[in-house]
C-alpha cells in the first residue's frame, strides 16, 4: 500500500461525514478551531501502523524543561508504510478537503518534515503549555494546521494520560482535553493564540505514537 491508497481513505472517511458538516464542527469548536475525526483509516490498516511503530532506541530523545519526547523523521524498509501514511495526508486531494474544512485557502503541505513526521511519548513524557513556530523552515509560510494521527491501540486516557491540551483562555483558565484515542485524527488551527500542551504519560506498558503533519 502506498501514500496514493492510504489518501483515497483517508477522503472516503472525511466525505462520508461530510465536509460541510465537519466544517461546521471545526467553527463551533471554541476560540482555538479543532476537530476530532475517529476511525480515520480501516482498522488493520491503523493497527499495522501501530504495530511497526519505530522503537524509541530509532528516535531522537527531545529532553528539556519544555518537553520530553522522542521524534524521528527517517523509517527504514519495514517501516515504509509509517512514512507513506505521513506523506498521504500532503497529496493535493486531501489538501483540499482540509481546505474546505477550514475555510483556509492555498494551504500546503510540508514535504521536507521541518515540523512533522513522528513521536513517540512513553511513561514520563510531556509537553509544556506552547505555542508552535509561525513559519516555515525559509519564513515565507505561516503555519496554520496540526494534523495529529494516533496509533496507540489499546489506550486508557484515564489510566495512560498523554491527553492533548488546549488553552483557549490561558493556562489559568479550564483547558479542553482531547484523547489520543487509536485511530483518531485531530485538525487544530495553529496561531498566536493556540497555546497547548501534552500531559504527562503514565502508561507503564504503552506509548503515544502520533503521526504529525503541519499545514502552512
Amino acid at each position: 500500500m502506498d501514500r496514493y491508497e492510504i489518501s483515497k481513505y483517508i477522503i472516503d472517511r472525511l466525505n462520508y461525514l461530510d465536509l460541510d458538516l465537519l466544517r461546521a464542527k471545526f467553527f463551533n469548536s471554541g476560540k482555538i478551531n479543532y476537530l476530532v475525526i475517529d476511525n480515520l483509516l480501516p482498522y488493520k490498516l491503523a493497527e499495522k501502523l501501530n504495530d511497526i511503530f519505530p522503537d524509541e532506541s530509532e528516535l531522537s530523545h527531545l529532553k528539556m524543561i519544555q518537553q520530553n519526547k522522542f521524534v524521528g523523521v527517517n523509517f527504514d524498509k519495514s517501516q515504509y508504510l509509517i512514512e507513506e501514511c505521513l506523506y498521504a495526508f500532503q497529496q493535493d486531494e486531501v489538501l483540499r478537503a482540509v481546505s474546505i474544512i477550514t475555510n483556509i485557502k492555498d494551504i500546503v503541505g510540508d514535504p521536507e518534515l521541518y515540523a512533522g513526521g513522528i513521536s513517540s511519548m512513553s511513561k514520563g513524557c510531556f509537553l509544556n503549555p506552547h505555542i508552535d513556530n509561525s513559519h516555515d523552515r525559509k519564513l515565507k509560510k505561516f503555519r496554520r494546521l496540526n494534523l495529529l494521527y494516533y496509533v496507540n491501540n489499546n489506550w486508557d486516557p484515564i489510566k495512560d494520560g498523554g491527553e492533548l491540551l488546549l488553552f483557549p483562555d490561558g493556562i489559568k483558565n479550564k483547558e479542553v482535553k482531547i484523547t489520543c484515542n487509536f485511530n483518531r485524527l485531530v485538525i487544530m488551527r495553529t496561531d498566536n493564540r493556540s497555546l497547548h500542551a501534552v500531559r504527562k504519560v503514565h502508561s507503564k506498558d504503552n506509548r503515544r505514537k502520533c503521526i504529525s503533519n503541519y499545514y502552512f
